[in-house]
């Protein structure tokens, strides 16, 4: 079984849109001053309100404009954070947190066209790593930007750390776990890549076995911050997300259990793979 394909395609070219992107002054794209993309924006009152907040801030802003043809995809992903608008009506912006998601991409933040908690889950489910409400002020999502922008240094100071161990990769129950790349085999062979934010979510499971975690000390691990009110519920989705998607490669589901109360266990043993 051939792993998925993580290059960006045609396809990509198509799907993640944006246009006139300008070149960066002093130095590459990687290392612009928390560099946002916006994607599939369309011009108007949400646009400006978003570059607006952004700039504000001190973040270099690269607006787009939708359903135009991509002319520099890396731009794209050597961003700190992509801004998505769920209004967007050329593409569909779940496909676009989908297809970023599975690339590895840059974190995403949906804004989303209400303030249901419905359309937030929604979001979440198809790999957004927030979603902003419709009524979110300009301070707000300035400050879920750089809250992803730190939570991006804290996860990749974590995979150096993991890449520079000799014990990077680990086995449970047949499957084996690559910690730097996020590559996932399972019992039978079929091979994955899991998104970043999945990546961390079993990454912080594996190796922790037979721990009870709660979504308290998750957050502790993963993000590096405490755990806010409005997040108790992104975090069941994260679970549950990274729940389907080890069911879909290979039946993994059940590896993940819910302590009711208390939080949710790994329940395999872990072992280092050192070939």
């Amino acid at each position: 079984m051939h792993s998925m394909d993580r290059r960006p395609s045609s396809y990509d070219r198509g799907l993640l849109t944006a246009i006139q992107i300008p070149p960066v002054q002093n130095g590459s794209m990687a290392h612009a001053r928390k560099c946002v993309v916006l994607l599939e924006m369309e011009a108007g009152v949400r646009r400006d309100f978003a570059v607006t907040a952004l700039q504000s801030g001190g973040a270099t802003v690269i607006a787009t404009v939708a359903g135009q043809p991509l002319d520099n995809l890396d731009a794209v992903f050597a961003s700190h954070v992509v801004v998505l608008d769920g209004l967007a009506s050329t593409y569909d912006s779940l496909d676009i947190c989908r297809r970023l998601a599975e690339l590895r991409g840059p974190p995403v933040i949906l804004m989303a066209g209400s303030d249901h908690e419905a359309e937030r889950i929604v979001g979440l489910e198809y790999g957004a790593d927030d979603c902003v409400p419709s009524s979110a002020s300009a301070r707000e999502l300035l400050a879920r930007v750089f809250a992803l922008v730190r939570r991006g240094a804290v996860r990749a100071s974590g995979e150096a750390a993991s890449g520079a161990d000799a014990a990077s990769r680990l086995t449970f129950a047949g499957w084996s776990f690559c910690l730097p790349s996020g590559e996932l085999k399972g019992p039978t062979g079929r091979v994955g890549f899991l998104s970043r934010t999945d990546h961390a979510v079993l990454a912080a499971f594996v190796e922790r076995p037979r721990q009870i975690l709660s979504a308290d000390q998750l957050a502790e691990i993963i993000d590096g911050e405490p755990l806010t009110e409005v997040a108790k519920v992104d975090w069941r989705v994260r679970i549950s997300r990274l729940r389907r998607r080890l069911d879909r490669l290979d039946g993994g589901g059940g590896l993940i259990q819910t302590v009711h109360g208390k939080g949710y266990v790994f329940v395999a043993d872990c072992m280092c793979d050192p070939g």
